[in-house]
């Protein structure tokens, strides 16, 4: 019987040498937390306690693939905001001067404004 991780938002991974990531085995990285994790978003998982050879075709394991397969990676998104606020920048700023001058605004503008409430924004006075 496999053992369920108490709670799989606790990082308990922690790996020693962070270096040598890609020379650890794929078992090195799992810990009880991780079918928590699993059984969160829905994965059955009793196919980890099948021979991995056997799993193709499996039910449990095309719906498994089929939810894991759905899972946006973070830092593919975090990568296109990058991306998307680099063109953005370009776009309205001609040179470096004007964009760190823009950053300069804006920062200045969150430093008074505190949230964007209606009643906060009535009372913000501008300069």
């Amino acid at each position: 019987m496999l053992q369920y991780g108490e709670d799989w938002r606790n990082r308990g991974i922690k790996l020693q040498e962070s270096k040598n990531l890609e020379n650890k085995e794929l078992h090195e990285l799992v810990a009880a937390s991780s079918t928590s994790a699993l059984c969160c978003l829905g994965v059955n998982v009793e196919l980890l306690t099948m021979n991995p050879a056997g799993w193709t075709g499996s039910p449990l394991f095309d719906k498994a693939k089929s939810v894991i397969d759905s899972i946006k990676v973070v830092n593919d998104s975090a990568e296109r905001s990058v991306a998307l606020m680099s063109a953005y920048n370009e776009y309205i700023t001609k040179n470096e001067r004007e964009m760190q001058r823009l950053v300069q605004v804006v920062e200045d503008n969150r430093k008074r404004i505190p949230d964007y409430k209606k009643t906060t924004l009535k009372q913000y006075k501008t300069r």
